[in-house]
């Protein structure tokens, strides 16, 4: 006997993106992402070359409103180079879900699909030397879970010389049709 099961089945026609929500969002007033049920966020796309690939599709930049756009995916790009072509590509970053807008503009265009994951994402703390507490890179630890809980909480407390895990949010892996 073996312990695997069937690949859940996803349309060729349609991205698996991930979506990082932050704890506060979600604490405050968003909705719980849940596998299996349909989502629809404004998304938020932040670059960092440590990160894969955003998009799968060719994409769309329109420099005017800022935004990215591949199939079905929008994203706000606020901090985007001046100098970007109209057909990017390779771009390493996040997409962050948002309901409360943040830099997004209001009445930006929002991003909706299937939820086909959910995981607790928990991040390492260590205070650096001006006593700001900063999340140490590569200790991110995804946990899957089915629903998004609606308040986060952390494996420790925040001691001055000591590192602390805490719940940060959650990752979403939604599926969009392009």
């Amino acid at each position: 006997m073996h312990g695997f099961t069937n690949a859940t089945p996803v349309d060729r026609g349609v991205d698996v993106i991930d979506v990082y929500i932050a704890a506060w969002e979600i604490e405050c007033c968003a909705p719980q992402p849940e596998v299996g049920r349909e989502a629809t966020w404004v998304l938020a796309y932040t670059a960092d070359d440590t990160e894969p690939e955003v998009f799968r599709r060719p994409v769309r930049w329109d420099r005017i409103s800022r935004k990215l756009s591949a199939g079905g995916v929008s994203a706000y790009w606020r901090d985007a180079p001046d100098d970007l072509s109209d057909h990017p590509t390779g771009l390493r970053g996040r997409l962050w879900g948002t309901v409360h807008g943040a830099d997004v503009p209001d009445g930006f265009d929002s991003t909706a699909g299937s939820v086909m994951g959910v995981y607790l994402l928990d991040e390492l703390y260590r205070e650096n030397e001006i006593g700001a507490w900063c999340p140490l890179p590569g200790t991110a630890v995804r946990t899957s879970v089915s629903k998004s809980p609606g308040w986060f909480g952390g494996s420790g407390t925040f001691v001055s010389g000591m590192d602390c895990r805490k719940q940060t949010g959650v990752v979403m892996e939604l599926a969009v049709r392009g």
